[in-house]
């Protein structure tokens, strides 16, 4: 029996009973008011805790789903990692590594960088302002 159908069987004994004391009837009326307002908290509270169990679960759903992704990306990354280990393709610092020099355009000042090795001994550089051409200076 739940807690509404007992407070309602309360009331009918109350009722059947008949207290002739004007008190008791007060005093009686006032717990099954108070014991009826306790049970619909208690109904709605239930109502409550069973959408933010349906939340819940929903967000465990998709924890599991984030972690089964999780699990196939760390598995391409170690897959990936394992083949350029065979392949022996690891770039070493110095290849990474690229020379910038700088230069300064005698006719309008503009100063830029430009990558030595991309040219050939005595191969003028272009200004990439003006697009005047001067000897470069070999450190």
């Amino acid at each position: 029996m739940e807690s509404k159908e007992r407070i309602a069987y309360l009331k009918g004994l109350l009722d059947g009973l008949r207290p002739q004391d004007e008190t008791q009837v007060r005093i009686y009326a006032a717990i099954v008011d108070a014991l009826d307002a306790l049970a619909e908290e208690v109904e709605a509270n239930a109502d409550e805790l069973r959408e933010q169990a349906d939340m819940v679960q929903e967000l465990n759903e998709f924890c599991e789903s984030l972690e089964d992704d999780m699990e196939e990306l760390e598995k391409a990354v170690y897959d990936m990692d394992a083949k350029i280990d065979e392949e022996g393709e690891e770039e070493d610092e110095e290849d990474i590594e690229t020379v910038y020099q700088s230069a300064v355009c005698p006719k309008c000042g503009h100063r830029f960088y430009y990558q030595p090795e991309l040219y050939e001994e005595g191969e003028p550089v272009q200004c990439p302002k003006c697009a005047e051409t001067f000897e470069r200076k070999e450190d």
